[in-house]
This record gives C-alpha cells, sequence and structure tokens, in this order.
C-alpha cells in the first residue's frame, strides 16, 4: 500500500506543472465567460484596431497559460511571486477597464506594459541560460500592441 501511495505522489508530482498552467487558464475562461454573458464591455467604444473580442479572450487565455508555466519553472522565487502580481493584474484588467473609452484605458496600458516589461527583463537577467524569457514575448508583444493602438489609434 505504501508503494502505491508513493507511486501515486510521485505521479502528481510529475503533473505539476499543468495545475501551474491549468488554473491561470481556467481563471481566464471564466472571466471571459463572465465579460461575455454579461455583455460588460457594451458600452465602451470599440477601437477598429484591435481585433474582435472573441480573438483578444483567446490571445489573453494563450498569454496566461505562459505566465503559469513560467510561474512553474520560476516555483518558489521571487520571481513566481511577481508572476502572480501579472497573472491578477491580467485577470483584473478587463474590470478597470469596463465603461472607459480607449483614451482613459491608456494608464491601464501603461501598467500591464510596465509589468510585462519588467517580467520580461527579470526573466531574461535571471534565466537566460534557460530560455525562459521566450514564454514571456507573447505577454510583451501583446502589451506592446494594445498600448500603442489605444494611445496613438484611439482618435482616428
Amino acid at each position: 500500500m505504501f508503494k502505491i501511495t508513493l507511486y501515486i505522489i510521485n505521479k502528481m508530482n510529475n503533473y505539476n506543472y499543468l495545475i501551474h498552467i491549468f488554473i491561470p487558464i481556467l481563471l481566464a475562461i471564466i472571466v471571459n465567460i463572465y465579460l461575455y454573458q454579461n455583455d460588460v464591455y457594451k458600452n465602451n467604444t470599440r477601437n477598429k484596431y484591435l481585433p474582435p473580442g472573441y480573438v483578444i479572450g483567446i490571445t489573453w487565455i494563450i498569454i496566461l497559460g505562459f505566465l503559469g508555466y513560467i510561474h512553474y519553472l520560476t516555483y518558489n522565487s521571487p520571481v513566481s511571486f511577481f508572476v502572480i502580481i501579472v497573472i491578477i493584474y491580467c485577470l483584473i484588467y478587463p474590470f478597470l477597464t469596463k465603461n472607459k473609452n480607449n483614451e482613459d484605458s491608456v494608464k491601464y496600458n501603461l501598467i500591464a506594459l510596465i509589468l510585462s516589461f519588467t517580467l520580461f527583463v527579470i526573466i531574461l537577467v535571471k534565466y537566460q541560460k534557460n530560455y525562459l524569457y521566450i514564454y514571456a514575448i507573447p505577454l510583451l508583444l501583446w502589451t506592446i500592441y494594445v498600448y500603442i493602438v489605444t494611445k496613438f489609434f484611439s482618435k482616428i
């Protein structure tokens, strides 16, 4: 019986990364469902340079999956705590920008850009040999894109 218990615990440890990845993904799906079902953005003016809502939702699900994987690889380090802060900000971002036009949401996009850039630099410096920074690139590119679109193309 003891061997079976050790075997199960060992197998669970082998799949521990799935928990780190799927919790942020599951939370992103819950947020997306909530936003869709409650028409949270129906009063917002739509920026024609941003993709449709379902593309944004899928993008965030992928980005949060990568952030969960970064959290798994940096677990029990200060970087892991910072990744949790970034994940939480990404999950509350839609509620912060609710009923805001593009000009008003620029400051929240700037915060997201600063967080993603800081995370990217920390990972690049601390984990350069592990190529962990590759998983932070989608977040950095997406926040740069959204910041540029909301800052410079919102009045067009």
